[in-house]
């Protein structure tokens, strides 16, 4: 939620950060992106794409890798921009 309005990607330069609370939903995003660039004839970067999670130890582990183009996104702690 950013000013009560739910935001599900920013973006800064050719970056983009898609935001979800469920696997599902960033599953989703990510599918969403990835027709979308093969619509216009460019790809995102797979090997600079990363998924950061935010939760508590108590929340779910991503059961099934998300992937970008059928290559797998890593699943990180830390990241820079």
């Amino acid at each position: 939620m950013l000013f009560n309005l739910r935001v599900s990607s920013t973006v800064q330069a050719d970056d983009i950060a898609l935001i979800s609370t469920t696997s599902k939903g960033m599953k989703t995003l990510i599918d969403i992106c990835q027709t979308y660039s093969e619509n216009w004839g460019f790809r995102f970067s797979s090997a600079k794409s990363e998924v950061l999670k935010f939760c508590s130890s108590k929340c779910a582990t991503i059961s099934q890798p998300l992937k970008l183009y059928g290559a797998d996104i890593p699943v990180v702690t830390s990241t820079k921009h």
